[in-house]
This record gives C-alpha cells, structure tokens and sequence, in this order.
C-alpha cells in the first residue's frame, strides 16, 4: 500500500490563501517525492472539495469511498512552513498546478464557466480585515486610485467590474465610483456577492486587474481564460512567469511598502500619482520558499 502523508486544509483559510497553500503541498511533494492525501475543512466545500484526492507523480486522484484513509502523519495549514523549509518555489510552479489539477475543480462549480469578452475589464479591490484601524499587515497596502484609473483609461475598456468584500471599506472604490459615474463610455459596476459567484466572475475574466493579496493572484493562476493581468509593482506575488501577457504598473515617485492605518492609506490613495509601465524585459524570477514569501 502507497504511504501517503495527509494534509488538512482548516476552515479559516480564506481562499487565495487555500488556492495557493494546495499548490504549495502539491508542488513540494513532487520535489520530495511524497504522495498526498488531501483533507478539506474549509467552507467552500459546497463549491469545490479536495477531500479524500490523493496526490501522486503529478496527478490528482479521483476520491474513492472504498480505500482506506491513509493514517497518521497529518499536516496542518499551520505547518506548511516547516513542510517546505528547504524547496524553492517558483510562480511558474504555482501555475502549472493551479491550471492543471484545480482549475478544472473551480470551473465545474460555476453555474457559467464562459469568458467574458476582451472590452470587459474585471478588478478585484481588496477590502475588508486589512481595512481595519490601526496598523495593518505590512505587505499588504493596497494599489492607489491613480493605479486603477490608468488601467481604465489607457484601454479600451466599455464594461468594468469590480469584485470586492461586502463591507466595502476600501476608500478607493468610492472614489471609482465619484470618477466614472457620469462617463458614457465606461459602465462601472461593484460587485460584492458570495465569494463562489465573486471568484466565478474573476475566472471568467479575459482581462483581468488585481490589487494586492492572494484571491487575485491565486485566481489568475487557476484561470482558463486570462489574456491579460494588470498588477501593481509593490506586491512581490505578482510576478510569476506565466503563458498569459502581464502588465506591472508602478508609480513614478515610489510608493509606499509599509504597513498603513486606515486613515493614512486614504491619503495616499487620493494622491494624484503618476503611473506608469514598468519595463520587464530583464525581469528574473525570485524563487519563493512558500507562497507569502518576501512580505
């Protein structure tokens, strides 16, 4: 009988984060040549569930109700660390694994798998815990106003639709809003719904811009049908070598990296800043040891 380790996904994973830790198992067991035994406690099983896969030579195994559950040891999320202490990882990895082996599992849950056509823009605009008060995590400060209105602008864009947290406390998306509401040639919609029809609507997406966390990126590198990603220079997780064509946006004067208050972050995000394009011609892959690495 093949000895499998058993990995246990908890039910606090929010989804990048579970998206890219399925990879990181994934990718590390190949490198180690352990097969795997996938164990699902999270709450979008009623969307997509990995339990009882296994995981061998680059294949995800159908579950079988006949085969013994594999026994101890058990991985939790919170060991992940541990468990890929000496593996690099690449972004290229991630894709290849997402694309491959979980993609195909988000897709068959969606009530419409169909891409959305090429002048409609998808963004996703972190919201929600990071825009508490006080301090927050220092990796994760968001994209200014100035990023999003230059991916708007300098395409041809009919159709945008943002996917965002219901508390929608992000003070860029009311400024989006202030923008774009008389101009007839952008329809703007926010979209805040159940995260299976919000994460659907991002894998259906064609063109797709994303601020700065794990759902975005996560997403992007499960999708079937992304042409073109738009991201934002500060964020390290975005820089994978992928098959589809990615845009990196910076600001001409630097923009801050470090852990904002809420109140300090809507400074920021009103300034009037120049984008622009960064040149990634030279652009060389950082090897990641797990998927937060660099924060």
């Amino acid at each position: 009988m093949t000895s499998y380790a058993s990995i246990v996904f908890s039910s606090v994973d929010r989804l990048g984060n579970l998206l890219l830790g399925i990879s990181t198992v994934m990718i590390t067991a190949d490198r180690l040549d352990i097969p795997l035994y996938l164990v699902d406690q999270t709450h979008h099983r009623d969307w997509f569930d990995v339990t009882g896969r296994k995981y061998r030579q680059n294949q995800l195994l159908p579950y079988d109700p006949d085969e013994e559950r594999p026994p101890e040891p058990i991985w939790f999320r919170r060991d992940y660390d541990a468990f890929c202490s000496d593996v690099p990882l690449f972004q290229v990895q991630h894709r290849n694994v997402l694309l491959r082996h979980v993609g195909p599992l988000l897709y068959a849950g969606l009530p419409d798998p169909t891409p959305l056509p090429p002048d409609h823009l998808v963004i996703h605009v972190r919201s929600g815990d990071i825009m508490n008060d006080g301090p927050n995590h220092h990796a994760y400060i968001q994209p200014p106003l100035a990023y999003y209105r230059a991916v708007i602008d300098r395409n041809v864009y009919r159709h945008v639709t943002i996917v965002t947290e219901p508390d929608q406390r992000n003070p860029v998306l009311g400024m989006l809003r202030t923008v774009y509401k008389n101009r007839s040639d952008v329809q703007l919609t926010i979209q805040s719904a159940s995260v299976q029809q919000d994460a659907g609507l991002v894998l259906r997406a064609t063109h797709l811009c994303v601020g700065t966390g794990t759902f975005g990126q996560a997403l992007s590198l499960a999708s079937q049908h992304v042409q073109k990603l738009y991201c934002f220079a500060t964020h390290v997780l975005f820089y994978p070598e992928a098959d589809y064509d990615i845009r990196v946006l910076e600001t001409v004067e630097p923009f801050p990296q470090r852990s904002v208050t809420r109140a300090e972050f809507q400074e920021l995000c009103a300034r009037d800043w120049t984008v622009r394009e960064r040149d990634m011609t030279n652009f060389v892959e950082v090897p990641l040891r797990f998927w937060d690495e660099g924060r």
